[in-house]
């Protein structure tokens, strides 16, 4: 390794001590000590919404619509048309979360971890009720 500042580390998967050059430590929010616990971190620990891949599934015209309404959305706070709140549930800052999609300035506000659970809980919904769909069609 180049000689340089070292940065100690805890890896964010296992816990095992790591060190890397200031330069590269400064570049990412998270640390893996190998490969190995990246992989597995990303696969059993990462929430879906950070991954590189999440929301790739949509149509593209989806994916600009949703793109154009976030946005809206950003350009509207910075104008001071939209006022950012806190959290409804903690009172934290807070990030906007789009019930409709075509309504860019009617958002609700949530913190990162509530907003996230929000979308488990709708996640979770649409899978159970594509899967009673699927369970219809098939004793119909």
């Amino acid at each position: 390794m180049k000689a340089g500042k070292q940065v100690k580390f805890l890896c964010c998967y296992c816990n095992k001590a790591g060190s890397i050059r200031r330069s590269h430590y400064i570049r990412v929010r998270r640390h893996f000590c190998s490969m190995k616990c990246y992989t597995d971190y990303r696969k059993y620990i990462m929430p879906p919404e950070e991954q590189n891949r999440y929301g790739k599934g949509l149509p593209k015209i989806e994916r600009k619509f949703r793109h154009w309404c976030r946005i809206t959305t950003n350009h509207a706070v910075r104008d001071g048309r939209l006022s950012r709140e806190i959290c409804e549930v903690c009172g934290r800052y807070a990030e906007a979360h789009h019930e409709n999609y075509s309504q860019p300035l009617i958002v609700r506000w949530f913190c990162r971890k509530h907003h996230r659970e929000l979308h488990q809980k709708i996640n979770r919904g649409l899978r159970s009720n594509a899967k009673k769909q699927i369970h219809c069609r098939v004793h119909s």
